[in-house]
C-alpha cells in the first residue's frame, strides 16, 4: 500500500512539473512550419493547373498553353512578392495596406506575421502566393459585371433615342418576315 501510494505520489509530481514543458512556447513552431510547407506545395500544384489547360485545347496548341500558364504563375509570384504581399498583409489601412514589406523588405528568416505567429513570414508569404489570382479575381468579376451591366443600359439609351428598339406590337402580332420583308407565304 505505502509503494502503490508513493508511485501515485511520484507520477503526480512528474506530471505537474511536466506540464509547462508542453505547453505551446511563442515563436516558429516545426511542425506547423513543416506542414505549411507540404500545404504550400500541394496548394501551388492545384493552383497551376497547365496540364489541365493543356487538356483543353488542341494536340498542336498543349505546348504554347502550358507554357502561357507557367508564365502567367510566374509573373503574379514576382508581382506578388513586389508589392502584392505588403499591400495585403501590412499597414492598417480600410482598403489597402502599406508598401512596408515591398520586395519584401524587412523579411526575415526568424520574422513572423502577425496572421500566423507560429510559422516564419516568409513561409506564410509564399502560402498566401498561391491564392493571390483568387480575391482579385473576385473584383474583377464584380467589376466587369457592373461595367458590363451599366455600359449596356447606357447603349441601349443612345440606340433607343436613334431608333426604336423594339416593332410595334401589330408589326410583331402579323409576323416580322411579313411586315419587315415583305414575305409572305403563297
Amino acid at each position: 500500500m505505502q509503494r502503490t501510494h508513493s508511485v501515485v505520489v511520484a507520477a503526480v509530481a512528474v506530471a505537474l512539473s511536466a506540464s509547462p514543458a508542453l505547453a505551446q512556447q511563442p515563436g516558429i513552431d516545426r511542425a506547423d512550419t513543416a506542414w505549411m510547407i507540404a500545404a504550400t506545395g500541394l496548394v501551388l500544384m492545384m493552383s497551376i493547373p497547365a496540364l489541365f489547360y493543356a487538356g483543353m485545347v488542341r494536340k498542336k496548341n498543349v505546348l504554347a498553353a502550358m507554357v502561357q500558364t507557367l508564365a502567367a504563375t510566374m509573373v503574379v509570384s514576382i508581382l506578388w512578392m513586389a508589392a502584392g504581399y505588403s499591400l495585403t498583409f501590412t499597414g492598417d489601412g480600410a482598403l489597402i495596406g502599406s508598401l512596408g514589406r515591398v520586395f519584401l523588405y524587412g523579411m526575415t528568416v526568424d520574422s513572423v506575421s502577425p496572421f500566423a505567429a507560429t510559422i516564419p513570414e516568409s513561409l506564410f508569404m509564399l502560402y498566401q502566393m498561391t491564392f493571390a489570382q483568387l480575391l482579385a479575381q473576385a473584383y474583377g468579376v464584380v467589376t466587369t459585371a457592373l461595367w458590363s451591366g451599366v455600359m449596356t443600359v447606357v447603349i441601349l439609351k443612345v440606340i433607343a433615342l436613334l431608333v426604336p428598339l423594339r416593332v410595334k406590337r401589330e408589326d410583331e402580332t402579323m409576323g416580322l418576315d411579313v411586315s419587315q420583308h415583305g414575305e409572305a407565304l403563297q
